[in-house]
């Protein structure tokens, strides 16, 4: 569905013919846009209808961000995306019992697997992002200490961990 609007919008911006390269890259970049929007929606939504709608946003923010810097980890699917928020609105409550495993957890797969799967940098470059992402890693482990939505942070931590973790063993 979202790949069918994206090469109907692409059309649309190159009716006199582009060149088949460039047709390609604009239509996976309004792809990638069409998917980000609909998935923040959806995301919007159920966290709003759970009454978790600033988890929600959080989720969004947290683990893009998150996701970017530690090497580009992602499901393969929208789906298992979106069931991902489902599960920590379903299972949030528990999460504050068991933050001091999940943080340990959390640092040594980032320290053995993180920028791992950037495989365009160079050492220097993939040891700045390994360095980038474990003082990230740091800070929302302290910031999760302060803030009422400590949950939220371990879960998105927790997720892109295991995320790391599955894409190693896929390769």
């Amino acid at each position: 569905m979202i790949q069918t609007l994206a090469n109907k919008i692409t059309e649309q911006l190159f009716e006199n013919g582009e060149a088949k390269e460039i047709f390609e890259i604009h239509k996976y970049g309004i792809e990638v846009m069409i998917s980000t929007i609909l998935n923040f929606l959806l995301l919007v939504m159920i966290g709003y209808v759970s009454s978790h709608l600033i988890d929600a946003c959080l989720y969004f923010l947290l683990f893009g961000f998150i996701r970017k810097l530690s090497g580009g980890y992602h499901c393969s699917t929208y789906f298992k995306c979106i069931s991902l928020f489902i599960f920590y609105v379903l299972t949030y409550q528990y999460y504050t019992n068991l933050k001091i495993i999940i943080f340990i957890l959390t640092v040594i797969v980032f320290m053995c697997l993180s920028s791992i799967n950037m495989r365009e940098l160079n050492n220097k470059e993939l040891k700045l992002y390994k360095i980038i992402s474990l003082l990230i890693v740091g800070s929302l482990i302290l910031l999760s200490f302060i803030i009422i939505y400590d949950e939220i942070i371990i879960y998105v931590l927790f997720v892109v961990s295991i995320l790391m973790l599955v894409c190693i063993k896929e390769k």
